[in-house]
């Protein structure tokens, strides 16, 4: 412990865990990668963060990037780093596969820097912005990539565990995403009554209906439940899976039956099949937890077969 708290020192750190409101997500760890200088705006914003009942997932990943400023200029405040040097850490940034950040990855940490300067000088931590000159990059708007039926039912039969079965059908027949299915609490599932409670993005809780696929793998897995709270419990620690967890287990697995998709598809296939059976769009963005209409639109793709329908139902009424 005591090197984990290196670079900020025993007394800066104790004087941190002893103040009347220490934030909940201000672990020892993660502090310890900050200046000290820094850390008075860090845990401001942590508790800024709680005070807006943001998800325990945003708030880590928030103060995880912040981090990194600090990791990669060691002898600087953050609050001294300037927009070319954000802008130089984001090119020397890199990706899974050791390449450059994707569009997409570099978009989700340019909003992150954005979110957390605007605040500091909305705070007075500071006078000017430094990410007002940091481009965001631009990405065109992709096609929803739902899981085909066949590939779905081959990852379905071909799933090794039980476990990762109900993980494929919560996400392809609920909707769910990986933080949820992680944060799934047993209380929060009824299969008698037939309905969940899900907590997503936000902290935002809809009630997703248990489809019928779901009933019997959720009842097995009812029988060899542990005295945790959660759904899916890690049998180490004791506590639920992490988002990153659930989404690379699923995600390699769909890679090593061969089929060129990943979890989020399974959301995906979701969306597409609910809206194409009911067109009830409005209904499908609240099983979905979206914030607007628009979004869910981005989740369902309108297949050819629905399209030449459309077509074809012009004519005859013509």
């Amino acid at each position: 412990m005591g090197e984990s708290v290196g670079r900020i020192g025993w007394c800066a750190w104790l004087a941190i865990m002893t103040a009347q409101r220490t934030p909940i997500h201000a672990s020892p760890e993660m502090l310890a990668r900050f200046n000290s200088e820094d850390l008075d705006v860090v845990t401001a914003h942590i508790r800024h963060c709680e005070r807006r009942h943001l998800s325990s997932a945003t708030i880590k990943q928030r103060v995880s990037r912040l981090a990194q400023i600090s990791d990669h200029y060691p002898n600087q405040s953050i609050l001294e780093v300037t927009g070319e040097q954000l802008e130089e850490l984001l090119d020397q940034l890199r990706g899974n596969d050791g390449g450059p950040l994707l569009p997409s990855s570099r978009r989700g940490f340019v909003s992150i820097l954005r979110t957390f300067f605007r605040w500091a000088v909305d705070y007075d931590y500071l006078a000017r912005d430094p990410m007002r000159l940091v481009v965001t990059p631009k990405i065109p708007d992709a096609l929803p990539r739902p899981i085909p039926e066949r590939e779905l039912q081959l990852a379905i039969n071909e799933a090794p565990t039980p476990l990762l079965k109900l993980w494929l059908l919560l996400a392809a027949s609920a909707g769910l995403r990986a933080g949820e299915i992680s944060g799934l609490l047993w209380d929060n599932v009824d299969i008698g009554d037939g309905f969940m409670r899900v907590v997503g993005k936000g902290n935002k809780t809809r009630v997703v209906p248990i489809a019928v696929e779901l009933v019997e793998p959720l009842i097995e897995h009812e029988r060899t439940r542990s005295g945790s709270e959660f759904v899916f419990a890690d049998s180490v620690f004791d506590r639920g899976f992490s988002p990153a967890q659930v989404t690379k287990i699923m995600s390699k697995y769909l890679a090593e039956v061969g089929l060129p998709y990943t979890a989020h598809s399974l959301r995906h296939r979701f969306g597409t099949e609910a809206c194409e059976s009911s067109g009830d769009i409005r209904g499908v963005q609240d099983l979905m937890g979206h914030s607007s209409i628009e979004q869910t639109a981005r989740y369902t793709l309108v297949r050819d077969h629905r399209r030449r329908s459309i077509v074809d139902g012009m004519r005859n009424a013509a």
